[in-house]
């Protein structure tokens, strides 16, 4: 039984070695209002993206607003979902979901969007959220860099776990110390 639990073992730490996953990566974003209730902020996070690449979000929430509403997951049943990463920042992106398609627990109450083309809608480009006649925007500007002035992202450090092959050696040196008992057991 001790051979097949050290034969185990070292299956599991030759695993462990070879296996690699691709970290996603996560970034904040916040944007103020231009329109209505100056000084209202809004907060959240995008997550799921690869960087050098383009795809869809798998998690788009607003995680503040000082207005007090919208707060939630909204990628739900987005219309447009559409983010690019190169070198670790968001270039082009393109968000927009109209929160009465969600289905709960996602928000159903309120509106997001977030984009920076302007060839889709010229009159609304930028980032907004809205719930009735409640609308926190930022829309029409760019800075020289060609970025949505008022709206920003910021990476999100990934969280680092202990690596798998730890695990496996751990499992290992533990094997071995057990082996160590047995001997001296038959030793008495």
């Amino acid at each position: 039984m001790f051979k097949t639990l050290m034969a185990a073992a070292v299956a599991l730490c030759g695993i462990c070695a070879t296996q690699s996953v691709a970290a996603t990566l996560s970034f904040s974003f916040s944007f103020g209002n231009e329109r209505q209730s100056a000084g209202s902020i809004v907060t959240g996070i995008v997550s799921g993206l690869n960087d050098d690449a383009t795809g869809a979000a798998s998690s788009v929430m607003v995680t503040s607003n000082t207005a007090g509403f919208g707060l939630g997951e909204y990628v739900g049943n987005p219309q447009y979902n559409s983010f690019t990463v190169a070198g670790g920042r968001i270039t082009s992106f393109e968000f927009a979901v109209f929160g009465e398609k969600n289905a709960a627990p996602d928000v159903t109450c309120c509106n997001l969007g977030l984009s920076s083309n302007y060839n889709i809608d010229p009159n609304n480009f930028g980032a907004g959220l809205q719930n009735g006649t409640n609308v926190i925007s930022y829309n029409y500007g760019r800075d020289n860099n060609g970025n949505v002035l008022g709206l920003s992202f910021t990476p999100i450090p990934p969280i680092t776990a202990v690596p798998l092959p730890a695990a496996g050696w751990l499992l290992l040196a533990s094997l071995g110390g057990f082996s160590a008992l047995r001997r001296r057991k038959r030793a008495a």
